[in-house]
């Protein structure tokens, strides 16, 4: 739309001028080497939601609770967002967070006074019951609600944002109709929807080769949820590094091949 409000329809193609991805969500089993990956990715700020990080060197903070997250955040804007990319880990975690955040917003609700009260006192915090045992799935929606407020201000910290989540065995069905075992993203129902609908534009799953090479895998398939709407990752496996057997580290992490625009200049 121009300065005057008026609308100019193309006339012919117009090319794409983005190709890195602006939310990439990496899931794969626990110690496959997901941080240690991301603690190599150029000016990237792990924000640590599960004390994983403590292994690696590398930009890190350990956010103790959701006020440390929204001073972090404050300090970020005050700095004028100096980091290429800022990676939650885990996603996983955070929803964790976000039910007791969801419980404690309800219990301030008209509806919620009584809730987690006994005869009009407040149960103890290790006493209290999540918001999601409402009846008819009911607290749901304030989970909902609040997994987005906290992603919406996570996605303002940096151009650039990675979602490090653990994976949930499932059981599927073939097209023989036989039962497989599948991988996904370890969220709830709707939370994983948001999470793979409205933030992601990448999603890949990692897992290590015969020769312990870390690959990030965005291909799909019945099994794996996985794609991209980058063009140069679109059903890709992309090795990330190589493993030394004899340092048990990957080394020449490639990152660059995931963030061409921004990690090639």
């Amino acid at each position: 739309m121009s300065k005057e409000g008026t609308v100019v329809l193309p006339t012919e193609r117009i090319v794409s001028t983005l190709n890195d991805p602006l939310c990439l969500t990496i899931y794969s089993p626990p110690k496959m080497g997901k941080t240690t990956l991301i603690s190599q990715l150029p000016n990237c700020l792990i924000l640590d939601f599960e004390n994983g990080s403590k292994y690696v060197d590398g930009m890190k903070i350990e956010v103790e609770n959701f006020a440390h997250l929204t001073k972090i955040g404050t300090e970020i804007m005050k700095a004028g967002r100096p980091y290429d990319f800022i990676a939650i880990d885990t996603l996983t975690a955070l929803e964790d967070w976000c039910l007791w955040d969801a419980t404690e917003f309800y219990m301030g609700t008209p509806q919620g006074k009584s809730f987690n009260k006994v005869e009009g006192k407040l149960l103890p915090r290790s006493k209290w019951e999540p918001v999601v045992n409402l009846p008819n799935g009911a607290g749901y929606k304030f989970l909902r609600e609040s997994f987005r407020r906290w992603m919406d201000k996570i996605m303002k910290l940096a151009d650039r944002v990675i979602l490090v989540g653990h994976i949930k065995d499932k059981l599927i069905k073939d097209k023989k109709d036989n039962e497989v075992s599948a991988v996904d993203l370890d969220l709830t129902g709707k939370i994983k929807q948001i999470t793979t609908q409205h933030y992601s534009d990448s999603i890949a799953y990692l897992y290590r080769d015969e020769n312990s090479n870390p690959i990030l895998n965005f291909k799909t398939s019945e099994t794996v949820a996985c794609g991209s709407r980058s063009k140069h990752l679109k059903g890709q496996a992309v090795q990330m590094g190589d493993f030394n057997e004899e340092t048990m580290d990957v080394e020449n992490v490639k990152w660059d091949i995931i963030y061409p625009d921004i990690l090639k200049k």
